[in-house]
């Protein structure tokens, strides 16, 4: 287990910025004030660099101050510089940022220097449900530490195809019952420590053969033999808590044999929403992925990403190049696709408001001291 060489230290500037007055003021009010620029670019997660001092963190810089982007990824591999990632862009930002994280194993599992733990394969082998829980609390507290609202976190799906490339060790189990319980259990403890979570990758990335940043997964089952498997855990928690949950770039046949469930309506709107009762975010897997980008363009994602039932749509990448291209092409070119599709009518400023609703919410429920 990696030890931690830096201390965790809170940026006073950063947390001073936002106090509870912005969300002491109703939704309605909120919005109201908020031009449709503004509420169209709080519907983006973007990453950063591993560094401020990167040369094209301008980049960042521009879309929070231009585009009002809502929220931040941070690709920092060392903590020292995460939070000063988090201070530049706190600043910089009109609007509370909404700062999520991969912490799957904790802040270890992306940076160099915190503390890791064990991944979910090993957690689902040889700990208790209580044991599990404690660590999850201690993730859950490391995020609040590092100013991470949302940690994307737990991985729900099954690992049920030895074949697939990208699961494995994330997965606790190749049983719907064990990842129910101890995803249960890892998430409980998240939020006890302080962090919401999200559980991915709906409807369940752990019986494909393919990796979704690289091709297009296809889960062929049928829906009864999905409300068996891979829904469970999905279905078990969103039942019992209060979570987000993450659409996948997996083609779903059963209910929708030409888009991925990420940009799907039948699969987001009809199977999670409708038939699994899910009335909180869902965010996006990264949109820049090779699933999706090889066959569509960066306007088409966001605007089926945003008609399926996404409310926040979020890009990410570790590759410095990248995330130049995402920064620099990707994302203005997908703000500008749905600036255009609300005045061309195909989109309505109510259904970005109810969006954005939630994400308010969210926010307005974090502690003054962790904005």
């Amino acid at each position: 287990m990696k030890k931690v060489i830096c201390a965790f230290v809170f940026l006073a500037a950063s947390f001073s910025l936002y106090s509870m007055d912005f969300f002491e003021s109703s939704v309605e009010e909120i919005l109201s004030k908020m031009t449709l620029e503004e509420k169209i670019g709080q519907l983006f997660i973007i990453p950063t660099y591993e560094n401020i001092e990167d040369p094209n963190f301008h980049l960042v810089e521009n879309l929070i101050e231009k585009y009002h982007v809502g929220g931040i990824i941070s690709k920092a591999t060392q903590y020292k510089e995460h939070l000063k990632i988090i201070d530049r862009t706190f600043q910089l930002s009109k609007y509370p940022l909404l700062s999520v994280f991969d912490a799957e194993s904790g802040l270890g599992f992306r940076m160099q220097d915190i503390e890791a733990f064990p991944m979910n394969q090993e957690l689902g082998k040889s700990y208790t449900n209580q044991e599990i829980e404690e660590i999850g609390q201690k993730i859950g507290l490391q995020c609040k530490k590092a100013s991470i609202h949302v940690n994307l976190a737990p991985v729900v799906d099954i690992n049920l195809n030895p074949q697939n490339p990208i699961i494995g060790p994330r997965s606790f189990g190749t049983s719907a019952m064990q990842v129910s319980k101890n995803a249960a259990a890892i998430m409980k403890g998240m939020q006890i420590g302080g962090a919401y979570t999200c559980i991915k990758h709906f409807p369940g990335h752990g019986d494909v053969k393919e990796d979704s940043h690289i091709k297009m997964p296809i889960l062929s089952k049928n829906l009864a033999l999905l409300e068996q498997e891979e829904l469970v855990p999905f279905q078990v928690i969103i039942d019992n808590y209060d979570t987000l949950v993450m659409s996948g770039h997996i083609l779903l046949p059963c209910i929708d044999a030409e888009y991925p469930a990420s940009l799907s309506k039948k699969v987001l709107s009809g199977l999670l929403r409708k038939k699994m009762g899910f009335s909180g975010i869902i965010i996006t897997d990264a949109l820049n992925m090779k699933a999706l980008v090889d066959q569509y363009s960066y306007e088409e994602i966001a605007l089926l990403g945003f008609k399926a039932g996404n409310d926040i749509l979020l890009y990410g990448d570790h590759i410095t190049q990248n995330i130049t291209e995402i920064l620099s092409e990707n994302i203005p070119r997908a703000i500008e696709a749905i600036y255009r599709a609300v005045l061309e009518g195909s989109i309505t400023e109510s259904q970005i408001n109810e969006k954005i609703a939630k994400k308010i919410y969210i926010q307005s429920k974090l502690e003054p001291s962790y904005l």
